[in-house]
């Protein structure tokens, strides 16, 4: 993989994670998904996470990329985000 193509891809992942998670007890957020053609599957896992005041600053790392992301330090996002989570991003 080109380090461009993987800098593009490390940007639509953390978008996507953000936007997904951002929120993370808004009920409905997310559409369901529609019967189409299998898409890609980009896996990371949950590495580190530290409190931080009021945020949640987290690490997620795949094969090609590590990427540092900071939540909301609400309870529902403590359920998702914690060490050695999986993570999966559909594009």
């Amino acid at each position: 993989m080109t380090e461009l193509r993987a800098q593009k891809l490390s940007l639509s992942l953390a978008a996507a994670i953000t936007l997904g998670l951002a929120s993370c007890d808004s009920p409905g957020l997310a559409e369901p998904l529609k019967a189409e053609a299998p898409r890609p599957v980009t896996t990371a896992h949950v590495t580190e996470v530290t409190l931080r005041a009021a945020y949640l600053d987290a690490t997620l790392e795949s094969s090609n990329w590590s990427l540092r992301f900071f939540f909301p330090a609400t309870k529902a996002c403590a359920r998702v985000i914690r060490r050695d989570a999986r993570v999966e991003y559909r594009t």
